[in-house]
């Protein structure tokens, strides 16, 4: 009895201690199921971070990442490792976040949970502090221009799956000399929705942005990148130090990776003003400029016209070069001018012309001559002003015809002038016709009639009106930003009218034509304020919320139109989208022109 008590003792103890390490181990297991840790607590933001999430079970469902405030996730990768204790096999899951700061502060990872045979279970968050920058980073990579594969230096970026940069083409530069700013969006892994990009604040630069858009292909570390490149055409406004903000893409989360917003480093722009002593007549125009001119008639008659036309050509930001100026002329009168700007981009140049036309009314009969017009402006690769003189003409004025003249009377007997000899026509009496009662009147006087009167107010009314056009002409003339404001519809509607015409993708247009008229009647460029600001903007100058929340929502399908277009879109789209635009166009000019 005793031996059998001692056996069933003794086995007792073999089974405990055989299960013992297995108890353990599983007591151990439950305490650290899931564990996060990261490899460094203080990152610059020109760095990542790795998220490291160790789970110790092989039943563990994948883990639920949650939003990461602060942070991109450009890469994930997993592997496993199969362990055993005491014959006892074990799986260990391990997940590896590769993440990017996308601002400073003290940014916190929260708590990541995994199911695992029924149970939830949850690690604790971390906090990683991100600076500006930190001394022992490497430096960040600059990727070539060529439209090739090339080599760039950035073992940094080898676990990258997306980064954006922002340069412009010169750090130094005259005021109104044109820069080129770049965007480009670097992705190695494909995006089941586009990303949204937002344009960064262009203050202090008047800009033209192109409508398309390029790809190329650069290789990083033996990584190929896809870059997107977006490309916009700068002209400094102000002198001094000049900022262009951030750029960010917004990046829509996905069941493969999560979303985020990316943001470029700022840029700084050296702006100097032009010299001092600008010569006679220079009016601000910048760029590389010639100058034609021609007439349309080297011989006319007195009160017929003569079209004076004036054509620079060029590089630089032709709408705003100002006007030539046409000096006093001996013989004839000036009436209204116009002018027609055609701008294009070529080789990522801004280059087109101005055409000026006077219209000339000769006075008098004779050789009139028309003097030489100058045009001074500032070269800025030349860094210095520069004056330009077309030829002089000469317009050879006939007198105008003059009435016909009075036929001489002819007399019976065949000659001129001299009493005519009567001829007898009858040798018999006629009778005399009564006299009628009364005499009246064959009809009512001249002086009676209003058209006779509205006759002689005509000329000068035509005098009051050019008196009042000259004046407009000279307000607009000494006032180039009066001048925009008042012609924004009338160009927006030209490029809505342009495009429509050439069935062309209307987002891009409606976006340009939009924000053109807005720059204009606000006098401040608005690509890059945030919805809120320009709705600030908006309602300061007396719009209704209906019509504000209307730009927004046309802004904002532009954008989307730009870089996500539409895979069903047809012409009756775009069509609704121009008329739309058009319309929206017209009820912000009754505000903003009141």
């Amino acid at each position: 009895m005793q031996k059998q008590i001692l056996h069933r003792t003794l086995l007792a103890l073999l089974i405990a201690l055989w299960l013992l390490p297995v108890n353990a181990h599983r007591l151990l297991a439950q305490d650290d199921i899931i564990v996060a840790q990261v490899d460094r607590s203080t990152s610059g933001i020109n760095e990542t971070v790795t998220l490291t999430l160790t789970i110790n079970r092989a039943d563990a469902e994948q883990p639920q990442v949650p939003k990461l405030d602060g942070f991109l996730i450009a890469s994930v990768s997993t592997s496993s490792q199969l362990s055993s204790v005491n014959g006892k096999a074990s799986v260990q899951v391990i997940y590896q976040y590769v993440l990017q700061p996308t601002r400073k502060g003290e940014l916190k990872i929260p708590p990541i949970q995994v199911m695992a045979n029924g149970k939830l279970y949850t690690t604790k968050p971390i906090t990683v502090k991100v600076v500006q920058k930190v001394t022992s980073a490497q430096p960040s990579p600059t990727p070539s221009d060529l439209p090739s594969k090339t080599q760039v230096a950035a073992a940094q970026l080898d676990s990258q799956d997306f980064f954006v940069k922002q340069t412009v083409d010169q750090s130094t530069a005259y005021l109104g000399q044109q820069l080129t700013y770049v965007f480009r969006l670097y992705q190695s892994v494909e995006l089941i929705e586009p990303p949204n990009y937002q344009a960064p604040d262009f203050t202090g630069f008047w800009h033209e942005q192109k409508n398309d858009q390029s790809q190329l292909v650069e290789n990083i570390s033996g990584r190929d990148y896809r870059v997107t490149e977006l490309r916009t055409i700068l002209f400094p406004t102000l002198s001094g130090e000049q900022t262009i903000g951030r750029a960010s893409v917004t990046i829509a989360d996905s069941p493969f990776q999560n979303g985020g917003v990316l943001q470029a480093d700022p840029v700084t722009v050296t702006v100097k003003p032009l010299p001092p002593t600008p010569p006679t007549g220079f009016s601000g125009a910048v760029g590389q400029i010639s100058i034609s001119a021609t007439v349309s008639a080297a011989t006319v008659k007195v009160n017929e016209p003569v079209n004076l036309r004036i054509v620079l050509r060029g590089a630089g930001n032709v709408a705003a070069w100002s006007d030539p100026v046409v000096p006093a002329l001996q013989g004839w009168r000036k009436f209204d001018s116009t002018a027609k700007t055609d701008s294009r981009t070529q080789n990522g140049q801004l280059i087109g012309q101005r055409t000026y036309e006077q219209l000339l009314v000769p006075t008098e009969a004779g050789e009139l001559g028309i003097p030489a017009v100058n045009y001074s402006y500032f070269d800025p690769q030349k860094g210095s002003y520069q004056t330009l003189t077309t030829k002089s003409f000469t317009v050879t004025v006939k007198a105008a015809a003059a009435e016909l003249p009075v036929p001489a009377v002819i007399n019976s007997t065949g000659g001129r002038g001299g009493p005519s000899q009567v001829s007898v026509l009858a040798s018999d009496i006629r009778h005399i016709k009564p006299a009628p009662g009364a005499m009246v009147s064959a009809s009512e006087p001249l002086t009676n009639s209003p058209l006779y009167w509205f006759m002689w107010g005509v000329p000068p009314l035509i005098i009051v009106v050019d008196w009042v056009l000259q004046l407009r002409r000279r307000r607009w003339a000494n006032n180039p930003l009066l001048m925009r404001r008042m012609q924004a519809q009338k160009k927006a509607h030209q490029i809505l009218v342009q495009a429509r015409k050439q069935a062309v993708d209307p987002y891009p247009i409606v976006g340009q034509a939009l924000t053109e008229y807005l720059s204009a009647k606000l006098n401040q460029p608005i690509v890059g304020l945030t919805q809120t600001a320009l709705s600030e903007q908006l309602t300061r100058q007396g719009l209704d919320a209906v019509l504000v929340e209307h730009v927004n929502q046309l802004l904002m399908r532009s954008e989307i139109g730009r870089f996500a277009p539409q895979t069903n879109g047809t012409k009756t789209v775009g069509d609704n989208l121009l008329a739309d635009t058009e319309q929206l166009i017209g009820s912000l000019e009754k505000v903003l022109s009141a």
